[in-house]
């Protein structure tokens, strides 16, 4: 997932009406294999993330979350966040339905990585494999219900205020 300028990457920083700051976690360089996680230090205690997701077939997803990580192994609330994807070089956006069921850090031992949306998004950890289930149960998407994929790469973006918005 590289994050470059593109149309789907503006698209996401008008809706979430950020930029993107800093890559914090990527799934290349870090490590988020069971037991030997680095991903839930990089992200708790931060907010306004961006959580993309590409699969082995070269499907983009994933979601935006605004609330601070700051649980784990319960549901973060969050009215402002939802899951997208890229289709023929559109971001389309989906609302997350229960507001209160938005995000959810799993424990270091487990092999679930984090869940998004009540279960829509779920990342799993596994010692030789990585695996993303993409579960459409809240929401209508327009792609098949259930999806598992394999991960090729996510990365986790921080994001900001522009310095226009700073100013205002």
């Amino acid at each position: 997932v590289k994050i470059k300028q593109t149309k789907e990457i503006s698209q996401l920083q008008k809706w979430t009406e950020l930029t993107f700051d800093e890559i914090i976690f990527d799934s290349d360089c870090c490590d988020w294999r069971q037991q030997n996680s680095t991903f839930d230090e990089r992200v708790f205690g931060k907010q306004n993330l961006i959580f993309l997701i590409e699969d082995d077939k070269g499907n983009k997803f994933g979601g935006f979350i605004s609330s601070k990580i700051n649980k784990k192994d319960e549901w973060i609330s969050d009215s402002n966040s939802f899951i997208f994807n890229f289709v023929n070089e559109n971001v389309l956006k989906y609302p997350i339905k229960n507001n209160n069921q938005v995000m959810k850090i799993e424990r270091q031992w487990t092999n679930i990585l984090f869940t998004i949306g009540s279960g829509d998004i779920v990342m799993k950890k596994l010692e030789n494999k990585t695996s993303c289930i993409y579960k459409h149960s809240l929401f209508e998407y327009n792609t098949k219900q259930n999806t598992t994929f394999e991960v090729k790469k996510f990365v986790v973006v921080q994001m900001e205020m522009s310095s226009y918005k700073q100013r205002n």
